[in-house]
Order: structure tokens, then sequence, then C-alpha cells
């Protein structure tokens, strides 16, 4: 996670792969997508597609919970920079 934190965008991806399949983690989509969304933003060549098959499985919660997250996320990257 620290790797995804600090901008490699395959840490990013390989998180998001981890949540979405529930590898050693539950499986959390929200999470996933957060994930996937940080590797597309970092230029990861899969994220996006990713994001779309994720998505395809979320309910409307999920991603609203997600764009909650990222818009959070976007709001400490603002202040921090």
């Amino acid at each position: 996670e620290q790797s995804a934190e600090a901008g490699e965008s395959m840490a990013a991806f390989n998180l998001g792969m981890v949540h979405a399949g529930g590898h050693d983690v539950p499986v959390n989509f929200t999470l996933a997508l957060v994930w996937f969304r940080r590797a597309q933003r970092m230029g990861h060549p899969q994220a996006a597609a990713e994001c779309t098959k994720v998505k395809g499985v979320m309910t409307a919660q999920e991603i609203v919970a997600a764009d909650a997250a990222r818009e959070a996320d976007d709001v400490k990257r603002r202040s921090s920079s």
C-alpha cells in the first residue's frame, strides 16, 4: 500500500486486483475501484478496463461509496501539494 500511495501505478493496480479477487482479504469492489482509479490516474495501461469490469458487478451504493472515497482522496492530494 505504501508504494501505491507513493505513486506507483503497478502497486495501485495490484491492490485493486487483490480487493476485486478477494486474495487474502474479503472481496471489496468499492476498494478495488478506488485502487483501479488511482492506478488509472497514474497511467497504468490496464486500469481503465478493470474499472469498467468491476463497476459492472458493483451496486449503485458501492459506486457512490467509491466516488466519495475518490473525492476525499482528491481533496487530500490537493491540500498536501
